[in-house]
């Protein structure tokens, strides 16, 4: 879409991360483009994520440079709901970490 039309997809709002976040599966082209407000990352237990040499998988780290507010990862935040109502006002909740300076809500 980043190269067929990429009207589509210029300045979203909310970008659900590829593949937990991992920076190979995701165009930094497009996310670019995207110029998301905010990245959300689904990712497990630190100590499940393993690799065999013994460090961990932060991936979703990458996304910082495409983000304009923030990057939200469930490893740390819990469950994130996304709510936007009916004039496109968008509100972020978190189970976990709430920041009110930052947008965050407490679900």
């Amino acid at each position: 879409m980043a190269e067929t039309d990429p009207e589509l997809i210029k300045n979203i709002s909310v970008l659900k991360a590829p593949h937990h976040g991992r920076k190979k599966n995701y165009s930094q082209s497009a996310v670019k483009l995207m110029n998301p407000l905010w990245t959300i990352c689904s990712v497990g237990n630190k100590a499940l994520l393993r690799k065999p040499d013994g460090t961990s998988h932060d991936a979703h780290q990458s996304y910082n440079y495409y983000t304009q507010k923030m990057v939200l990862s469930t490893r740390y935040r819990g469950n994130i709901v996304v709510e936007v109502d009916s004039f496109g006002n968008l509100e972020v909740k978190c189970s976990h970490n709430a920041e009110l300076e930052k947008e965050l809500y407490q679900l």
